[in-house]
């Protein structure tokens, strides 16, 4: 059903680029990957929200565009959606939760 889905950025994806472009290690960041085989070039912003007796969480917020214009990013043979997951660890205890 799906074909190119990624969950992660690895060298061996062809991405022409991924990295953090801002990064302080404590409470934001932002990070570019471009993915020129699905036309996309996202732009994911993240911010560490205090609180809880965790330290707080973290929100990001994703932008992307096409890298060329007038190519589509969901090529007819290969449909997309959108979504996000999150997984929260604590005293040896994993729950994920898909959002879609």
């Amino acid at each position: 059903m799906f074909s190119g889905i990624r969950h992660e950025c690895d060298q061996r994806d062809n991405m022409a680029a991924y990295t953090y472009t801002q990064h302080d290690a404590r409470s934001a960041a932002v990070e570019v990957i471009k993915d020129t085989d699905n036309n996309l070039d996202l732009t994911i912003s993240w911010l560490k929200v205090p609180g809880n007796k965790l330290g707080g969480s973290w929100a990001y917020r994703v932008q992307g565009k096409p890298i060329k214009q007038g190519r589509s990013t969901r090529p007819a043979a290969r449909p997309r959606r959108r979504s996000s997951w999150a997984a929260v660890w604590g005293k040896g205890v994993a729950a994920d939760r898909p959002h879609v």
